[in-house]
């Protein structure tokens, strides 16, 4: 007969539904699983797509500086060139800060320090920009992957 009791639950086997506990842990084990492979693949993409921050404040910072040595004919400090001391990229992931030669410095050193969260970021790390057009970075990865 269709109406069949299961074994010590007094319930006839039509009226049993729903997931044994060991269902429900593989479920919850490979959920758990599959973030543990998606979160740091996630938090990379994020540090990378920041890494544009630092480029797009390094080299406007650079054209306020070649735009300031082409009137006096020396480059300045942030805070003559711009609003202040240090400068934060658009996006508050980088600070700016420029050290420039004594007197009528003809060179200058554009440093990006990496911040809020993105100090996290062990591939390029804080990023250098000079007169030349020199770029250096502090991490592991090489500059034509980070630039």
């Amino acid at each position: 007969m269709n109406n069949q009791k299961a074994k010590g639950t007094g319930m006839s086997k039509k009226s049993m539904h729903g997931f044994t506990l060991i269902e429900l842990m593989v479920v919850v084990i490979v959920i758990v699983i599959l973030g543990s492979i998606a979160l740091p693949n996630f938090q990379e993409a994020m540090q990378k797509g920041r890494r544009a921050d630092a480029k797009n404040i390094l080299l406007e910072v650079a054209a306020l500086q070649e735009r300031f040595y082409s009137d006096s004919g020396f480059y300045g400090q942030l805070n003559v060139i711009s609003s202040g001391a240090t400068l934060t990229s658009d996006d508050g992931y980088y600070e700016i800060t420029a050290a420039v030669g004594g007197g009528r410095p003809q060179t200058y050193v554009l440093t990006a320090t990496a911040q809020n969260g993105q100090q996290n970021d062990s591939k390029c790390g804080n990023y250098t920009y000079n007169q030349a057009g020199t770029v250096t970075v502090s991490g592991t990865e090489s500059v034509g992957d980070c630039w």
